[in-house]
């Protein structure tokens, strides 16, 4: 065994406390940092929950904020009507302008005016407004997958294909291993396919989900579900 160094030359043993004070500073900032870090690591996982769901309640709001001021476009967005009557166009129309100051900015705006574009029969002002829509969404992944949602409702089939593109790289530019209310969303959805006897539809729905929640242990439950 290495012995202890003796403390050698003109003050060696004067050197000791000092050096000794110095290390138990040292281990007392440690053991003072530790327990913060520790907080900061563990915390972080719980810290992006909260973000997460703001975004989607941000997007729900912008979406109320409009849709809920004028139904008959609200049900078109939803998919729970097939068309826009046309006796409600007019007073729609006015709403939107009446929103237009304060909601200018919201994609759900623009979406609104698509949808009366396309009530109206005036095909190129729709799509200018399902583009204007689509931009102002940004880098919102849930105003994005509301969108996706609303052009799907409408039977917009480039639009929802944009849209996917859109969201995809959405996820990979921020580095997202997994978002988990697209995920959710989609798990339910391949369930009700299933339960429809649609299995093709199911399968790729499914897929889908593990895409953005490769880690979800309801995707691989729905997964195998669908194997058995």
């Amino acid at each position: 065994m290495t012995p202890w160094p003796r403390p050698s030359g003109p003050g060696g043993w004067r050197r000791i406390p000092a050096a000794l004070g110095v290390t138990l500073r040292l281990l007392g900032l440690l053991f003072t940092c530790v327990p913060i870090l520790g907080v900061l690591v563990f915390a972080e996982p719980a810290a992006a929950a909260p973000l997460a769901s703001e975004e989607v309640l941000d997007a729900a709001r912008a979406f109320a904020r409009v849709f809920d001021a004028v139904p008959a476009l609200s049900a078109r967005a939803r998919g729970e009507a097939a068309s826009v009557p046309a006796e409600t166009l007019p007073a729609a129309q006015q709403v939107l302008r009446a929103l237009e100051r304060e909601e200018g900015t919201n994609p759900f705006f623009w979406a609104a005016w698509g949808i009366v574009g396309d009530a109206g029969q005036d095909a190129a002002g729709a799509a200018r407004a399902y583009r204007r829509a689509s931009e102002l969404a940004g880098n919102g992944l849930a105003a994005r997958w509301r969108l996706l949602k609303i052009f799907q409702a409408l039977g917009r089939e480039e639009e929802a294909r944009q849209e996917w593109q859109q969201l995809r790289r959405l996820r990979l530019r921020l580095g997202l291993d997994r978002v988990t209310f697209i995920a959710d969303e989609l798990t339910f959805a391949a369930r009700a396919f299933a339960a429809a006897g649609q299995g093709e539809a199911a399968e790729q729905t499914v897929a889908l989900a593990a895409e953005f929640d490769p880690v979800s242990a309801d995707v691989h439950l729905a997964r195998a579900g669908l194997l058995l």
